[in-house]
């Protein structure tokens, strides 16, 4: 007998309409990270860190803070669940609040980008399913994430990208291995 995955909204339409909030909505943020699907009590959750960037006079370079909020949105509808302020430590993540963290990459990583939330779509319902719920297309989505997400994400969020996801990044790393 097959099995019943849940029916999911697809992330990239989640994080389009909230990322379209660093354009005012949250106070001193105009940058919003990737999404990050996280367990709640309603079932996975999209989740997406905010936080502030601004050009390094000196290179140009755009530099990051560490995030200052964070807004999550049910999988299943895309429905606004909520909007939160943070610090580093409420992720576990030992920083100073508003400290520059790192340079963001230049170029365009746009089509990199849409694949990986298009394998987040192929792999979140297995992950929302549970441990029964690992299809043979779940496993070769999270191949994939594992491969790719490095090559996507802003190198100075990832520790708080993979302290928020570590439910989700275990799972990926269990289904890639198995």
């Amino acid at each position: 007998m097959p099995k019943t995955l849940p029916a999911l909204e697809p992330v990239a339409r989640i994080h389009a309409r909230y990322a379209r909030m660093t354009r005012g909505a949250v106070p001193g943020c105009d940058l919003a990270g990737l999404p990050v699907p996280v367990p709640g009590l309603d079932g996975v959750r999209i989740a997406i860190l905010f936080t502030a960037t601004e050009r390094e006079p000196q290179t140009g370079a755009r530099r990051v803070q560490a995030p200052r909020h964070l807004v999550s949105a049910r999988a299943d509808t895309g429905d606004f669940v909520e909007l939160r302020a943070i610090t580093p430590r409420d992720l576990g993540v030992l920083q100073d609040p508003e400290a520059w963290i790192g340079e963001l990459p230049e170029g365009d990583r746009g089509e990199k980008r849409a694949r990986l939330l298009d394998l987040y779509d192929a792999a979140l319902p297995a992950f929302a399913a549970g441990p029964s719920g690992a299809t043979a297309t779940a496993k070769r989505a999270a191949i994939e994430i594992a491969a790719l997400f490095p090559e996507v994400a802003e190198a100075p969020l990832v520790p708080y990208y993979r302290a928020l996801g570590k439910r989700f990044f275990a799972w990926v790393d269990r289904a890639a291995a198995s």
